[in-house]
Parts: structure tokens; sequence; C-alpha cells
């Protein structure tokens, strides 16, 4: 079997050059699977790969027909996986194409309307994967397998997903050594799938479920012996969507990690809700070297936080933060702009709350309805919905990436906003938080937490390779900015005033900003 994670080669468009790769978790696992098994496997992952075609040729000439090939797919990648798909249908008939990742998941029907799809694996695919190659290979039927989407006789078909989810202790090691391209950021380990909660926006759950599980830690710590003895590795991402759902496994793997003498030689970068956290455990943490925490924050008003069923409070955000701060973390967050319900004084309120906590990172993204999650039914429900192509528009990233004289069209603008509305708002809150010579530096530090927003190089002479792409960011920021200063001079598809621009760019800020009682 050849895997393939297949992307587009501009996705991040002007910051493209500045871009630094996770390894892909989901497929590498996939992989591992199938070697475990003493399969012959190959994986492709086009982050790095020039010539993917080409790659597919030299590995045919190692395998046996019938050739089977299968995709991890995302919303971003789901076009390029279809030309691929089809470039590959064309050229080696017979072959077998599956689909999986979490668009597939949320939409199966979609995908199998394209005839270069054969099968679709909803849902985890590990315990799936090895029965499945085995059952192409021999032309064996499939219909028993769980978690599989069909064509047959002319209908679509939907086996049951399984009942029992993916147990994370039984997976093999992940293959780290596919990964050691200078372009990756290989410090990355996953050692929880799942969430509990119910936040419209996320797609996660598609594949992953609601039911939180975790691995062992001692798997987790020796994982990450394994990085720093084998791979000189000194800083580790957690790539969960919440490291904290289980305070009780977080201080196990405090201790394996203390008791495998990794204490101070390595330090980690996790996500958390704000909710989630308390000074002893964040304390802890800290002192074991977790010394960057993400928090997704979404809103800085509390109307908005119920209608997206975040489950917290902004009280307990502020105080998260702040707490989080005082201890010496360093603090990312992330915002999303656009949601439904929200207004104008809402997002300057986001705004204000990161300029009170002095956020070490922050981004600010527009509201973006994935496939499969309930923002997906509310924005074709209320009619803003946007669908351009293969979901070419679909990036929750395109005003800060975007050609400005070729504006990506949002995916969704709720009632009673603009699309240039929003745009503008998500400018002004860059603009407030990075306009000043101290915080622009700390882009170019060598710092794990900024390298994987925005990594200029490992050295002098890296950057200076860069300066080209670096000075094309430049004017291509300046004009956005340029133009956000027009608009609001001339109160142009905008809601922000000369006064609330002035006061939010320039005025130091304070708590009661923070809480939305300023700028006004």
């Amino acid at each position: 079997m050849i895997l393939i994670n297949a992307c587009q080669d501009d996705t991040m468009k002007v910051f493209q050059p500045f871009a630094r790769y996770n390894v892909p978790v989901g497929i590498g696992y996939l992989y591992a699977v199938l070697r475990m098994h003493g399969l012959p496997v190959h994986l492709i992952d086009e982050q790095v790969a020039d010539d993917t075609l080409g790659l597919v040729e030299n590995y045919r000439r190692q395998l046996a027909p019938p050739y089977t090939f299968g995709f991890s797919v995302l919303t971003a990648g789901l076009s390029r996986s279809l030309h691929l798909a089809r470039r590959l249908k064309q050229s080696i008939p017979g072959c077998k194409v599956v689909f999986g990742g979490i668009h597939p998941s949320a939409a199966p029907e979609e995908i199998l309307a394209f005839p270069q799809v054969d099968l679709v694996v909803r849902g985890e695919a590990e315990d799936v994967i090895l029965d499945l190659y085995q059952a192409l290979k021999r032309g064996e039927d499939t219909q028993h397998l769980p978690n599989l989407s069909y064509r047959r006789n002319g209908r679509l078909v939907h086996n049951p997903l399984q009942t029992k989810p993916v147990d994370l202790d039984a997976l093999p090691p992940f293959p780290y050594e596919l990964f050691t391209a200078p372009q990756y950021d290989l410090g990355a380990v996953m050692s929880s799938r799942g969430c509990p909660y119910n936040c419209i926006f996320c797609s996660n759950r598609v594949t992953t479920g609601k039911r939180y599980r975790y691995r062992a830690a001692e798997k987790i710590a020796q994982e990450i012996k394994t990085l720093h003895d084998q791979y000189g590795i000194r800083h580790i991402l957690f790539l969960d969507d919440n490291l904290m759902v289980d305070r009780s496994r977080v201080y196990a793997l405090l201790n394996q990690l203390r008791q495998m003498g990794l204490q101070g030689r390595i330090s980690y970068t996790f996500q958390s809700r704000c909710d989630n956290v308390d000074q002893a455990t964040l304390g802890d943490l800290y002192a074991a070297g977790f010394s960057n925490i993400s928090f997704g924050l979404e809103t800085a008003s509390d109307h908005v936080m119920q209608t997206i069923k975040k489950g917290e409070t902004v009280a307990q955000c502020h105080s998260a933060v702040a707490l989080a701060k005082q201890i010496g973390f360093h603090v990312s967050a992330t915002f999303i702009f656009g949601l439904p319900g929200e207004t104008h004084a809402e997002r300057l309120q986001s705004i204000a709350f990161a300029r009170e906590h002095n956020l070490d990172l922050v981004r600010f993204n527009n509201a973006t309805p994935y496939p499969g999650t309930e923002l997906n039914v509310i924005a074709a429900k209320d009619g803003g919905l946007n669908v351009q192509g293969v979901y070419r528009n679909f990036n929750s990233v395109s005003t800060i990436i975007e050609n400005p004289f070729n504006k990506m069209t949002f995916s969704y603008v709720p009632p009673g906003s603009s699309e240039e509305a929003i745009r503008n708002d998500i400018l002004l809150a860059y603009l407030a938080t990075y306009l000043n010579p101290r915080r622009l530096a700390t882009l170019f530090k060598d710092q794990a937490p900024v390298k994987r927003w925005f990594n200029p190089g490992k050295t002098k002479l890296d950057l200076i390779r860069k300066l080209p792409a670096l000075f094309v960011l430049t004017g291509t920021m300046a004009i956005k900015f340029t133009k956000l200063i027009w608009d609001v001079c001339w109160r142009r598809d905008t809601d922000i005033t000369l006064r609330e621009f002035l006061y939010v760019v320039f005025s130091t800020p304070s708590a009661a900003e923070g809480t939305g009682q300023g700028g006004k």
C-alpha cells in the first residue's frame, strides 16, 4: 500500500516560506500498523515531497499488483487529493483508492460522488486498515468491515462504525525515522485522543469521537526519551487538543518523566482549556519544563461563548491566562472572528483581552464551518455558508495570508455582519497586537512556540536566504494595513470608527479594556 498525505503547495500563501511542518501523525500511525504486520508499505508526504507521481512509480516497482493508495484527507487538501486520485486511476488501471481522515469521515457521500474514489474509511482507521488491505489485495469483499463507505449496485452503503475505539496503547511506536527532513518539526507527540466538549466549530471529534482516551505514561515518556536521545530533540509539542482533561494522568506523566531523568532536559508546549487549569497543576507543570501553554480562547464575550457551546466563561479565561503569565508561562492563544451572533463590539473585546494580558503569541482566525461541525449546519441554515470550488476558500487564516489584490472569499459570514467588516476587525487585531518593535522582534527569536507559527530559519544564513520572501511579506502586510486605515478614515466597509482605531492601536492596555469597558 502507498499512503499519501496530499497538500496544496501554497496553502499558507505569502507565509509559505516561513512555514514549518508537523509530522503527519494520523497517516504515520497507519504506516506503523501495516509495517508491524510485515506488509509492504510506503508513505508520501507532500508537505516535503516534490514529485509525488514519480515517487509512486518508484514505489510501484517494489510492490505487486493490485495497487492500493490510501489518502489522509483534510478539507484543505481535498482538491489536491482528488486530483492525484484521478491521475492514479488514469495511469494505473485497476488500482484501488481509499480516502480517510476528517473530511471523508464527515462527508462520505460527497467524496464517493467522485468516481476516482473507491472506498471511504470513516473515523479511526488503525483497527481497520490491516483487514482492508488484505481484502483488497486478495480481491475479497469488504462489506463485512466496519467504518467503510462505498458504492454498491448504484447506491451508497455505510457500514456501521466499530463500537470500540482504538486502544492507543496497542499502537506500534510512531515511525519518526520517516520524518527527519529539516522542514519537519519532529518534536511532536500524540498522547491522547477524543474530546468530551461540544464546541460547534471543532471538526476533530469527527474521527476521534467524544470519548477521551490517553496513552500510558510510560509509553509517552519513552517516546519523548527516544526523540531526545536519538534525534536530539529539546522541545516537545503535545498534539493533544487538551492535555489537561484528566489531571491524574498529567501527574502520572510528570512522575514518569522524572523517573527517566528527562526533567530539565526538555521543554514542552501543550494546549489546554481555561477551565481545566489550577495554580497547583500549572506550577508543577512549569517546574517540570512545560513552559509554553496555548489556550483556544475564541472570544471575550460570554454571549458568544454560550452560542458556540464552549462550556466556559470569559472570567475563567481571564483567570487562567493571568495565572499562567504570573507563573512564567509563554502564553499563546487563538481567537475566532465572525462567529454566529457576534458583533463588532464583541470582537473589540477580544482584541482588548489580548492586549490586557500581553499574550506572547496570538492568532485571530475567521470562522470556518468545516464539514462535520455544528457550525457547518448553522451556516447552511442561516444562509451564510459559501463553498467555492472544492472548498478552496475554507481557510481560517485567509485574512492574514491572502493576496490583498486577490482576496479569498470567506466560507462563512453570519447574518448581521459583512465579510469586509470582519476582515478589517481581524487586521485591526493584528495591528493592535503586534505594532511595536519588541513584539515583532519575538517572531525572530529562537523560541520553539514562535517557530511553530512563524519560522524564519535556524540560522542567520537561513534568514538571509529568506530575505526576498520577507520583503514580499512585509510589503503585503503594509498594503493590507494601509487599506485598513483608508477604510477607517473614510468609513468604507468597516464598523471601526477613527476613535476606536486610535484607541485600540495606540492606547495603553488596561484591565477595564479587557472586560470590554474601554475603547468605546
